[in-house]
Order: structure tokens, then C-alpha cells, then sequence
């Protein structure tokens, strides 16, 4: 009888050892902001300081314009998560990259039309170094509730960071955020009413789908979006399980 538990322990022990490493969260290292509050086509923006190779780059701009059936021109290796417009006086953009250590202190974006735009910027660390961000199917309205969307990412279950956020009109007052969401960064290019406004909140949860709550703002068309950054375990085999058999981290 003691031969088989003694067998059973050193099973357990092997598969406690071929499962991969239990990865922190990705984290938001450093932020940037910035605004075109004038009309223009060349836009500057602001990215993060510190930025070394192997961190995720992520910016979410909120522009004052649809641009029919064109976007916004970035540099090379940004990539295009998202675009949504809401009518044709605003839309929301993310763009991802993974840092060469090369980028500098601030990018050029170009537009088709002159446009004021708002953007917010992270520099995130301790993610999956080649899982691209995923997003929902962007959300828009006319309310004072900025609703993002459920998401289910592909990987599964995960040490995820969480973003929502919600674009909407230049100056408006932004007065709740979803539950359990914090570190929330506004940029506003105030011009009127045909500026942009863009909030960013996040939050951290191990967990398979999110569908955070709405935001509380001044009532207005908006675009809402929800990004999840893969931990850089995720994906991998024997990772969720291992979790759930250990009841926790």
C-alpha cells in the first residue's frame, strides 16, 4: 500500500513540474497622453517613457472624424486592433506593437482628413512576448453609459489585464468608471463640441470572459471597447489546469 502512495506523490510531483511557471500579470509599467486640439492631418503622439525591447505598446486614440473607408496611417509595425466610428463625427482606434527598444519619445500619425484627436498610451511589461492583445466587438451609442463589450479571448482562461474604454465628444465630464476598474487616464482635445474625449481604465483577473460595466459620462455618442493582454504564460499547456488544481496562483 505504501508503494502505490509513495507512486502517486511522485506522479503529482512530475506533473507539478512539467507544468510551465505560473506567470504574473502583464503590467502597465509607464503611460503617455496626448492631443491634436487644432485640425490638422500630422498628429504627434506621445508614447511612453522607458520603452526597452520586448514590451508591449499599446495606444488607444479617439479621433474626430470617421474617414469613410480610410484610417488613420501609423508607422511601420503598429498594428491595427480596432477601428469603429460612431456617425460620422468620431471614432475609436487601437494600435498594438511589440517594442524594439528603437521607437523614441513619439510617433507621427497622419490623417486622410484634418481632425482633432485624443490618445492614450501604455507601455506594458511581463506580457506574452508573441499572443497579439485581442479585443470585443466595439460597442457604440448616443447616452450618457459607455457600455464595452464581453469579451472571450482565444487563449482561455489566463493571468489577463483588462482595459475598457470609452470615446466619445471633446469635453465632457466623465463620473463613474466600470466596477472594479482603476488607474483611469483621460485625454481630451477640447475644441467645442467637435473635439475628441478618450478614457482608459484596466484592471487585472484571472478569468476566461469579461464584460466590464459601463462608464458614467456627459450624455453623447461614443465608441466602447474592451482589450485583453495575454500574461506571457498564457496558452500554455497544463496552465489553467494546474491553477485549478491548486486553488489559486
Amino acid at each position: 500500500m505504501g508503494g502505490i502512495k509513495k507512486l502517486c506523490l511522485s506522479i503529482i510531483a512530475l506533473l507539478f513540474l512539467a507544468a510551465p511557471a505560473h506567470a504574473a500579470f502583464p503590467s502597465v509599467a509607464t503611460t503617455n497622453t496626448s492631443t491634436s486640439s487644432s485640425r490638422t492631418t500630422s498628429h504627434t503622439v506621445s508614447l511612453p517613457a522607458s520603452i526597452a525591447a520586448g514590451d508591449r505598446l499599446i495606444c488607444m486614440s479617439g479621433w474626430n472624424e470617421s474617414f469613410g473607408a480610410t484610417s488613420p496611417s501609423w508607422p511601420a509595425g503598429w498594428t491595427q486592433k480596432t477601428f469603429q466610428a460612431n456617425g460620422s463625427s468620431t471614432s475609436l482606434e487601437v494600435r498594438e506593437r511589440f517594442a524594439d527598444g528603437s521607437e523614441g519619445a513619439s510617433i507621427t500619425v497622419t490623417t486622410s482628413a484634418s481632425t482633432r484627436a485624443a490618445h492614450v498610451c501604455y507601455r506594458i511589461t511581463g506580457a506574452h512576448t508573441t499572443l497579439p492583445i485581442e479585443v470585443g466587438t466595439a460597442a457604440t451609442g448616443s447616452s450618457a453609459n459607455p457600455d464595452p463589450p464581453s469579451l472571450t479571448p482565444s487563449w482561455g482562461a489566463d493571468d489577463i489585464l483588462w482595459i475598457a474604454i470609452a470615446q466619445t465628444i471633446a469635453g465632457v465630464s466623465y463620473t463613474g468608471d466600470p466596477a472594479s476598474y482603476a488607474n483611469g487616464l483621460t485625454a481630451d482635445a477640447t475644441n467645442g463640441s467637435s473635439g475628441s474625449s478618450i478614457r482608459v481604465v484596466r484592471r487585472t483577473l484571472n478569468a476566461a470572459n469579461e464584460n466590464p460595466g459601463t462608464f458614467t459620462v456627459t450624455s453623447n455618442p461614443w465608441v466602447a471597447q474592451t482589450i485583453a493582454v495575454p500574461s506571457a504564460a498564457a496558452g500554455a499547456s497544463g496552465y489553467s489546469s494546474r491553477r485549478a488544481f491548486r486553488g489559486g496562483p
